[in-house]
């Protein structure tokens, strides 16, 4: 049977891989705000182009196909169903019976449209459609003939691939809805993809035909197969006697014709096919979505045809003039163009990594992610889309595209040489540095892949002898972010703190554990995963075993509402290490020297947030400040280098008496320190108060009136009469939420001569500068207002410098 994975390995052959360092091949880096700025302007037009009925001028004979094609595009850019566009929109589409419309492409178009809205109040319409949509599927005892669809049922003729994809995209979206497919029309419908494919993997517009293979056709075969396929659901998991099954090896039969269409697609890779322009990249769009690739063979094929399509619009339109087969009808063109630009720029949940050539090593269950990412999707009522990426070849800006690297498997992830695994090492640190969150499971048969990670976990944190593996405490908000876990489904889990928060989560293999009395072994996450099933036609499993699938389900989604706050970004609003350099001020003369202060290692709480702000203010308000900040300790003399010191920390801390004398001596010649608790830490709140009551015995700590100066725009920064706070809480459920206060300052310090030496904040600053606030067990500043106190805190040590 058919995985969504298993195709990959077509495009690896041939020395393609599936994703590496773009800079060779991939298109020019693109500003967010220019994908932005063409979304917004494409939806405007599509509005100002409407008719007062709620209809688009529609092309050739099709009843409500633009109309539908429209609305769709409006919907996936965000567009909500209270716009009066929709609405309007929507009830012209609900006037419109299949009987009425009797055109293939239009009532395609309409389920999709349909879909999109997210009601339940149009399943009854979109089950109407998909019974004439089951009824026109051409029966014919030719088998290039039989199983597709032409464009008007009512006169016949030959089925085309371009009716056929269409219909397939609206019966996958209807089934996704709620709607009921008949299994034979699917085994109909792959019979027919399978047997309009030409030699060299490709398909043409007709069936029939013997002219060479087309861009867009391709896409289609390919996106429609995989589709289809996908409908079975994979063999590496399964239920049989109410037992289930976990590892099972698949048949390749399936994968065959889509490797080839792959091939075929990257040989003659292309964002300008010449015809049907918008359209194919429509259909490159799919395909890129349903096979969760960010790369076709070496191309990143949503960056190729941004760059395609930004081009093609021009600086000023705010819409795509219509090409070939369009050309009078902007609106189809720029709905077109508008599909790709929203459906392809959808935020990335969590990426399996690849460490093997072996894809039943590193991707046991295939579908695992694909299901976890659906069941999200419903959760969450967000449309989100997973990858597949090779940690071997993938750079850290690669491995950033992603919020959570998922990492499995049956074997050790360290089979490369002593180099590579260095490399791997390398690259995970500098991930999980720039905000990453990894994510592990262990086979629950096999010791390899669990010494394996133990060992790379340690080659990753090396010089942090506190960040290792642990059992994570009952209280940790993975345990109920979601859905609080049925005890008898709890499993061990483990965690390195790093940062402001968890950044790695692993699941070890539950076997090792000495349980009193012992329990069986349970199945994988990754295999429950695998085992969901979210069609009605399917029969449903024994209350044992969904009760389990429902667990594992609900520990993926805690995972993952912990790693993301629930809000994971857009593709082009991913961090990225590149966009961090700041060259202009690497060298710059005159430049404030800064330093981050360590204290028992309590920078590497938040190890990013020191030089994050810095950048801010050096390119924002043009201070000569030096954005890369050394690490200094009261051990040394270096500190006196630096006017101004940060520090934070997560856990408490404890000062020599020699390291109290260098810090009053370094605050008496004038020297600022800024510090806060990381996580709003009371460990470390309560040991650094301590710790100022020792030091400066003389001068306890005071609040900071709320007319002070350095509340204010007194030295160049914001009036801070309020900040927002982030909290957690707990719901009726037992569930983690967060609200947001608005709070006076809270702030305490030491001065001297009248001015503040020492600023400290009890509030989280550091996670919310590092956009590691997101998550929900961080509780502190919002973004904004931290980057507004840090900034009035380094203009008032600079003012009296």
């Amino acid at each position: 049977m058919f995985s969504l994975s298993r195709f990959i390995f077509g495009i690896v052959i041939c020395g393609a891989v599936v994703i590496h360092n773009a800079a060779a091949v991939s298109a020019q880096d693109i500003a967010p705000q220019q994908i932005r700025d063409a979304m917004e302007g494409a939806v405007h037009y599509l509005k100002s182009r409407q008719n007062p009925d709620g209809s688009w001028a529609e092309w050739r004979d099709q009843p409500c196909g633009a109309t539908s094609l429209c609305a769709l595009a409006l919907l996936n850019a965000g567009v909500t169903t209270e716009d009066s566009a929709i609405q309007r929109a929507m009830e012209y589409l609900r006037k419109l019976p299949p009987e009425q419309v009797a055109k293939t492409y239009s009532v395609a178009l309409q389920t999709m449209a349909l879909a999109a809205a997210n009601s339940a109040n149009e399943i009854p319409q979109i089950q109407r459609n998909v019974q004439w949509l089951e009824q026109s599927q051409v029966l014919s005892d030719n088998p290039e003939k039989n199983g597709g669809w032409n464009s008007d049922p009512q006169t016949g003729g030959i089925p085309d691939n371009a009716s056929s994809q269409y219909v397939i995209l609206a019966l996958y979206e209807a089934e996704r809805a709620g709607a009921k497919i008949k299994p034979e029309t699917w085994h109909r419908a792959k019979a027919f993809w399978e047997n309009g494919q030409k030699a060299d993997g490709s398909w043409f517009s007709d069936p029939l035909g013997k002219r060479e293979g087309s861009d867009p056709m391709t896409c289609a075969g390919i996106g429609s197969l995989m589709i289809i396929n996908g409908m079975y659901g994979s063999q590496s998991a399964f239920v049989r006697d109410d037992v289930i099954n976990c590892c099972q090896p698949e048949e390749q039969n399936d994968n065959e014709r889509i490797e080839r269409g792959f091939r075929w697609l990257i040989r003659n890779f292309t964002t300008t096919p010449g015809e049907w322009n918008y359209y194919y990249l429509y259909c490159m769009e799919r395909v890129g979505q349903i096979s969760a690739q960010r790369f076709i063979g070496q191309y990143d094929w949503f960056r190729e045809g941004v760059q395609t399509l930004l081009k093609r619009k021009g600086n000023e339109a705010n819409h795509w003039k219509g090409d070939y087969g369009f050309e009078t009808y902007d609106h189809i063109a720029t709905a077109f163009a508008l599909l790709f630009l929203s459906r392809g720029r959808r935020p990335v949940l969590i990426s399996k990594g690849q460490y093997t050539d072996n894809q039943a090593v590193w991707s046991p269950h295939p579908n695992d992610l694909k299901n976890l990412t659906e069941f999200a999707i419903r959760q969450w009522r967000l449309e989100m889309t997973w990858q597949n990426i090779d940690v071997r070849k993938a750079e850290v800006d690669d491995l950033l595209q992603t919020p959570i690297l998922f990492l499995c498997g049956s074997q050790s992830i360290l089979n490369g040489s002593l180099q590579e695994q260095k490399r791997l090492a390398e690259k995970l640190r500098g991930y999980l540095d720039a905000g990453g969150f990894l994510f592990a499971e262990a086979d629950t048969e096999d010791d390899s892949f669990d010494a394996g990670f133990r060992k790379l976990m340690k080659s990753v944190f090396q010089n942090e002898s506190d960040c290792e593996l642990r059992p994570l405490e009952p209280e940790h908000p993975v345990w109920s972010m979601e859905t609080v876990i049925p005890e008898d489904q709890l499993r061990p889990m483990e965690g390195i703190d790093y940062g402001c928060r968890t950044c790695v989560i692993y699941l070890p293999p539950i076997r090792n554990i000495r349980d009193s009395p012992p329990r069986p072994v349970s199945p994988s996450l990754s295999c429950l995963w695998e085992l969901q099933r979210f069609h009605s036609r399917e029969d449903a499993y024994a209350e044992h075993v969904q009760h389990q699938i429902d667990a594992a389900l609900g520990i993926g989604l805690n995972i993952a509402a912990y790693a993301t706050g629930r809000t994971p970004k857009y593709k082009y609003e991913m961090p990225s290490t590149a966009e961090e350099k700041l060259a202009d001020y690497h060298r710059r003369r005159g430049q404030i020297q800064t330093a981050m202060l360590d204290l028992q290692g309590n920078v590497n709480a938040a190890p990013r947030a020191v030089p994050k702000l810095l950048q801010q203010i050096a390119v924002q308000l043009n201070i000569p400040v030096n954005v890369h900040p050394v690490r200094v300790s009261l051990d040394q003399d270096e500190i006196f280098d630096s006017p101004i010191l940060f520090l934070h920390g997560r856990n408490a801390i404890a000062m020599t008496e020699s390291q109290r004398k260098q810090l009053k001596k370094y605050i008496e010649q004038g020297g600022f320190l800024f510090v806060n608790a990381v996580c709003s830490s009371k460990a470390f709140t309560e040991s650094f108060q301590k710790e100022m009551q020792a030091t400066f015995p003389d001068k306890p700590m005071a609040k900071i009136p709320a007319n002070d100066p350095l509340l204010t725009d007194f030295c160049g920064g914001f009036p801070l009469q309020t900040l927002n706070v982030r909290m957690r809480e707990k719901t009726e459920e037992r569930r983690n939420r967060f609200v947001t206060q608005p709070l006076p300052p809270d702030l305490e310090g030491i001065a001297f001569d009248g001015r503040w030496r020492i600023l400290f904040s009890p509030y989280d600053i550091s996670c919310a500068i590092e956009e590691t606030n997101e998550t929900l067990q961080y509780q502190g500043y919002t973004k904004e207002d931290a980057f507004k106190l840090s900034i009035n805190a380094i203009l008032y040590a600079i003012e009296y410098l």
